[in-house]
């Protein structure tokens, strides 16, 4: 029979080894003899305290998914025993509790026994945002969970306390089709005035494609849209395009648009 055998070191690293053996599971009770690993139709995964998981070969499992806010953001955590054949984590997010939800981020998966933490910074005071996280399997698809909310609340004298750094988030989705969704939040103490910002898209030439962005703005999180058009209102040849944030420093992200 042969077996899966997933081999934690002291470090919770893990390495595969396929190898042959005759060990039988009963009840999801790992031999005595082995470490992680899979046999048949069953898999097991031993944690660092000794026990043993029950789970199927292609099984994700998650334990915990929980949201927590903070001062001026807002904390995913999740916790998986099981997690098999998953490719990577999907963080959509709306501020409707059924529609709405956009892609803001993906983690790489670590394999079983994991945990993982995301933090949100582009959120806006008393809004109530909604959270879905999504486990990629390379063998079936994706598995939802969620949604599970949180609100970030203050009072004045607290909301104007906060004090935010220069952030622009990777863009969503990527590569983009119909249009793409750029999140950043600006420098500077909530209760400073607004100050000059631009956005603009330049193709791999330097030429410019489409100013997004030109007015004052105030400091903290800010959201805008570009739908693949140049300044003509003309669509866009696919390929890559360079979007540069400029305000009290500077950002670039790279998009990707494809037909």
């Amino acid at each position: 029979m042969v077996a899966l055998i997933l081999i934690t070191d002291a470090t919770g690293d893990i390495t595969c080894d396929t190898t042959t053996s005759g060990v039988m599971v009963n009840g999801g009770v790992g031999p005595d003899a082995a470490d992680d690993g899979a046999v048949g139709t069953v898999a097991w995964s031993k944690s660092v305290s000794g026990r043993w998981l029950n789970c199927d070969p292609f099984a994700i499992e998650l334990v915990a998914f929980n949201v927590t806010s903070g001062n001026g953001y807002i904390i995913l955590d999740w916790d998986t025993d099981c997690e098999i054949n998953n490719s990577k984590w999907l963080i959509v997010r709306s501020t409707q509790k059924d529609s709405g939800y956009e892609q803001i981020a993906e983690l790489p998966a670590r394999g079983p026994l994991s945990e993982y933490q995301y933090i949100d910074s582009l959120v806006l005071p008393n809004t109530t945002y909604y959270y879905k996280l999504g486990d990629v399997s390379e063998c079936c698809g994706i598995t939802w969970h969620g949604p599970v909310s949180a609100i970030f609340k203050g009072d004045s004298a607290r909301l104007q306390a906060i004090q935010y750094a220069l952030y622009f988030r990777t863009p969503m989705p990527s590569p983009f089709k119909d249009k793409v969704r750029l999140e950043y939040q600006l420098p500077g103490w909530a209760y400073n005035p607004a100050t000059p910002v631009s956005m603009k898209i330049y193709d791999t030439g330097g030429r410019l494609v489409r100013v997004l962005v030109d007015e004052p703005q105030k400091p903290g999180p800010h959201t805008v849209y570009w739908d693949g058009k140049d300044e003509n209102g003309q669509p866009i040849s696919s390929g890559s395009y360079f979007c540069h944030l400029k305000t009290d420093g500077q950002q670039i992200r790279k998009l990707l648009h494809i037909k």
